[in-house]
């Protein structure tokens, strides 16, 4: 726990140093959450999320301390830190990337609670061998998510399963920061909450109309009616020929 509060700490303080402007009175004021597949309240406003990718140049040798940060105004939805000398630097490395991406959830969805927000992927590496971290060495991992949803855990998700992390609120809204044995697949999860993939959700969800507001059944409805008139008119005008006719 000590280490996990002292990575918080660091994330607390690499948000003020990005936040800038967006510090007003000492509050943290965060731009509305851009959802990956967003519901439908939040469809019409939504921002998708934007990957991001940094180089950093070795120090001495070593790996160089770590604070990456997505770009979002104010608070990041994602951040990753790591203390200098965190990684095990290979045979002639000359930098470290670090990339944060949102992505679909994976078909094994937490079996303890609901997804609150993205699910984002972090990786990092020198050059195109992934990073193995030097055992022992915090790696805490900063994860946003919507407004108001309540305590969530930092999950991992690896070899199949997903993983609670230790978790901390840090200080900015709805933002929680966890403990992490390496890097991977990562999200808020709610306890207890209803577990769905929200893309096939909002996928499945986007074309069912509202009572009374069109959409594509009302429409397939009045299509059906118009037919079935312009049917009953034909036929009704060829019986009447054919009385005429007798």
């Amino acid at each position: 726990m000590g280490l996990l509060a002292g990575g918080a700490a660091l994330a607390l303080a690499a948000r003020l140093m990005v936040a800038g402007g967006a510090v007003a009175d000492g509050v943290i004021i965060a731009e509305p959450y851009r959802f990956l597949c967003p519901p439908a309240e939040a469809s019409a406003r939504n921002q998708q999320p934007q990957p991001k990718t940094q180089m950093l140049d070795l120090q001495n040798g070593k790996s160089p301390p770590i604070a990456f940060t997505s770009d979002e105004a104010g608070v990041p939805q994602v951040e990753l830190l790591l203390q200098g000398g965190s990684l095990t630097v290979p045979k002639g490395a000359t930098a470290v990337t670090v990339a944060a991406k949102a992505v679909r959830p994976p078909e094994t969805l937490p079996s303890d609670g609901g997804l609150d927000g993205n699910v984002y992927e972090i990786t990092v590496t020198f050059g195109d061998q992934p990073a193995v971290p030097v055992a022992g060495q915090p790696i805490t991992v900063v994860l946003r998510g919507p407004a108001g949803a309540g305590s969530p855990n930092v999950e991992r998700f690896a070899e199949g399963r997903w993983s609670a992390l230790s978790t901390i609120a840090v200080g900015a809204p709805d933002t929680y920061a966890g403990q992490t044995p390496g890097f991977g697949t990562f999200a808020l999860v709610i306890p207890g909450a209803p577990g769905f993939d929200p893309c096939t959700e909002v996928g499945s969800s986007s074309s069912t109309s509202s009572p009374g507001g069109g959409g594509e059944g009302a429409a397939r409805l009045l299509t059906l009616v118009l037919v079935l008139v312009a049917v009953v008119a034909v036929l009704g005008g060829v019986a009447v020929r054919r009385l005429r006719r007798g």
